[in-house]
């Protein structure tokens, strides 16, 4: 099958959905598949350039559209790849905000809503609209509606076969807008890759090297929104719990911290019984050698019932971890007890229900994207 994705920017580690969109088309290549990427909204690059990226050692074509010439030429740019590939698919990976700085993306979807319209399309909603919570803030209801009047005028005018996202709850919240949509769950951007213990043991704090088995261990990888629920929650009880078993409590942060790291530099004064390190910013096989020998569980700041789109949790999934989070505190004019969350989750209530949880085995989540993503095209035609 051959497969045109196109998604906003593909700077390596800079653009989640980015990073995504070439594993994806990654992985299909090395399953004998034709895949390329075009970012039509790149704001890392000064101007267009074809070029080969690597994934997992497989190398994928992408061309790379800087953000800053106009959307027509963008869209001309785009046509004149694909007429090359003539692809069977395309595939549009939507976030608002890869395409517009406000989420307002209307120039996007007038100059690629005719192009997309002239190929079988797959439309990849990794987000929606703001407003849809209840009582949500007038300023996020108008966004909200403009997002959703956009998003609705690209399903009309392009007229996508397959419509996906990556969460049950979005495609309750699609469904009650009338459409119809499947869920394609989403996979780490960082794959175990079960490297030996000695490949980065001399780049780990020798005193935690030396004195592992004396410490439980957590991650909050990637930003942190104290705001959102009251962290005392999970840890105090931690701090008991390693108190009663004998061990060290520790917590680490690794990736790019940006929202939240104010707060997270504050918690050692607020927590003494706690050690607090952070890592930073490193590469994927650091972050899953981190992950494999030096992590016991995995700590997320969203709620249980939108779990299923952070690349984080899913990252802590992939290497067998249960992830720590909040009860459910969202609302909306529609139940969403019936939804359910991963199993993998364990929800933060009191200290009695606190335990540390063992390390689980996983599953390939990409190869189960994969699976059903071509049979979702597979079986629309």
């Amino acid at each position: 099958m051959r497969i045109v994705f196109l998604c906003g920017s593909l700077e390596p580690g800079r653009d989640g959905v980015g990073d995504y969109t070439r594993k994806l088309a990654g992985g299909l290549i090395a399953r004998g598949h034709l895949a390329s990427v075009i970012a039509i909204n790149d704001k890392y690059i000064p101007e267009t350039s074809t070029v080969l990226q690597q994934d997992n050692g497989t190398e994928v074509e992408v061309l790379r559209i800087p953000a800053s010439i106009d959307w027509k030429a963008k869209a001309l740019l785009a046509e004149t790849y694909i007429k090359k590939i003539n692809p069977e698919w395309i595939s549009l990976q939507y976030v608002s905000y890869a395409y517009q700085p406000k989420g307002i993306p209307l120039k996007m979807a007038q100059a690629f809503a005719g192009l997309l319209g002239k190929y079988k399309l797959q439309i990849m909603f990794h987000e929606l609209w703001l407003g849809e919570k209840k009582n949500a803030a007038l300023k996020a209801r108008i966004y909200g509606f403009l997002q959703k009047k956009i998003i609705q005028s690209l399903l009309r005018k392009a007229k996508p076969l397959v419509i996906q996202t990556s969460i049950p709850l979005y495609q309750k919240i699609l469904s009650n807008h009338g459409i119809k949509v499947g869920v394609l769950p989403i996979f780490s951007n960082i794959s175990d890759l079960k490297l030996p213990y000695d490949t980065y043991a001399g780049d780990i704090p020798e005193w935690l090297v030396k004195d592992r088995e004396d410490f439980v261990i957590g991650c909050n990888f990637g930003s942190f929104y104290q705001e959102s629920w009251d962290l005392a929650s999970l840890l105090v009880p931690f701090a008991a719990a390693c108190k009663k078993i004998g061990k060290r409590p520790l917590i680490y942060s690794i990736g790019k911290i940006s929202a939240g790291e104010k707060e997270w530099k504050e918690l050692a004064a607020v927590y003494p019984e706690i050690t607090f390190l952070t890592v930073g910013t490193c590469s994927q096989e650091m972050i899953s050698y981190w992950l494999t020998y030096f992590t016991d569980f995995g700590i997320i700041t969203t709620p249980a019932f939108i779990a299923g789109k952070s690349g984080s949790f899913m990252a802590f999934k992939a290497h067998g971890l249960y992830c720590f989070c909040k009860e459910n505190d969202l609302e909306f004019d529609f139940g969403v007890q019936e939804i359910g969350f991963d199993k993998s989750l364990v929800l933060i209530k009191s200290e009695a229900d606190f335990y540390i949880p063992e390390r689980t085995s996983a599953t390939n989540q990409l190869d189960d994207t994969m699976k059903i993503f071509i049979n979702s095209l597979n079986s629309s035609q």
